[in-house]
């Protein structure tokens, strides 16, 4: 019997494979279409802004169809602002020595669930970083625990010559989702 910490994990890491599992001919294409526009510069964030809210859709139960990874338009500009800020302060704190990369890649970790929520709720910048934060330092282990294995999965799909991303990318991110589907802002 697993703790109760871990059975969180579990179940997320069920339910998420689950979804995946029902819907891998759709996510597979939804997929394909965001990798081969998203290197298109612009076109991007409004693609990710897309891709996430489908997987929301997905993550709750919703009905979800391929055009809502052209839907994200409306959200565009907070998720650019979000990705600048997030990118700047990347750079700057990657020029540390010694543990720069790896203090900017914290930051990053620590900061995706406030793109989330950019995203879902259209909270502005500064309270979707406070709110990330606040988040990750309440749930820490949890939180860590999806954020390595996302990653993990990440790394997984980039290995075999980035075709592998077609199932790991979705999936990994269905993961991410249940994690902040669980601590949802509720106060917007």
């Amino acid at each position: 019997m697993l703790p109760p910490r871990f059975t969180i994990v579990s179940d997320l890491f069920a339910t998420s494979f689950q979804r995946w599992r029902d819907h891998v001919g759709p996510l597979t294409l939804l997929t394909i279409l965001f990798c081969l526009l998203a290197w298109i510069p612009v076109l991007n964030i409004a693609l990710s802004v897309g891709y996430i809210r489908y997987l929301l859709k997905l993550s709750r139960g919703e009905e979800a169809d391929l055009g809502d990874l052209f839907r994200g338009w409306d959200c565009f500009l907070p998720a650019l602002l979000y990705a600048v800020v997030l990118s700047v302060g990347y750079f700057l704190i990657s020029l540390l020595p010694v543990l720069g990369v790896l203090l900017a890649t914290l930051l990053v970790l620590v900061t995706l669930p406030g793109y989330v929520a950019v995203v879902e709720n259209r909270m502005d910048v500064t309270t979707a970083f406070r709110w990330s934060t606040e988040t990750l330092r309440s749930d820490p282990l949890n939180w860590g625990i999806i954020l390595i294995s996302c990653s993990f999965l990440f790394s997984l799909g980039a290995l075999f010559f980035g075709l592998g991303l077609l199932i790991t990318l979705p999936l990994a991110t269905l993961i991410f989702i249940c994690q902040y589907l669980r601590h949802q802002p509720d106060w917007y």
